[in-house]
């Protein structure tokens, strides 16, 4: 089966969804709708980045998604606190929105950049001062997939859990 007929199914199942009660409706419309944009229209995954901001991105990305790989000095001027695309080569691209220390003026254009393309994939880089409870208090990240890293070795993976479940 080629990738438009797939499209096609995938569009009439999201149309057959808006028949159904809400509750099941945005149940299955969370789950369709990014599998379609994924796979279906290969759109590039998003990925967001919230905490501390000691390390570049380009250095997160590079040791994140090309382990091993020598490290290029490649950095173009490039809009903060924006979606922009990554190209990894031979890999793929991505999509990242940096908000690491986003102050107030930035924070109304991450909120809107958020509503207009969701992120798939939530980093939260901690460095044992960052607040983990107030950079993912927004309601835009419920339903997000969320990864913690830790640049403190003291600590434990326990009050990482407990800062996320409170």
């Amino acid at each position: 089966m080629n990738q438009t007929a797939l499209l096609k199914i995938a569009e009439r199942l999201e149309r057959l969804a808006g028949k159904l009660p809400s509750k099941i409706r945005k149940a299955l419309l969370s789950e369709l709708t990014p599998l379609k944009e994924l796979f279906l229209q290969q759109r590039p995954p998003r990925f967001l980045f919230v905490g501390s901001s000691k390390i570049p991105t380009h250095r997160i990305i590079n040791t994140l998604l090309t382990p091993g790989a020598q490290e290029q000095i490649n950095v173009a001027v490039m809009p903060v606190h924006r979606w922009i695309d990554w190209d990894i080569s031979g890999r793929g691209t991505i999509s990242i929105l940096d908000a690491r220390d986003a102050g107030d003026s930035a924070a109304a254009q991450v909120e809107e950049d958020l509503m207009r393309q969701p992120a798939d994939v939530v980093f939260f880089f901690d460095d044992g001062q960052s607040d983990l409870q107030s950079s993912l208090a927004d309601s835009l990240f419920t339903d997000t997939k969320l990864i913690l890293v830790s640049f403190e070795p003291e600590k434990g993976a326990g009050q990482l859990e407990s800062a996320v479940t409170v």
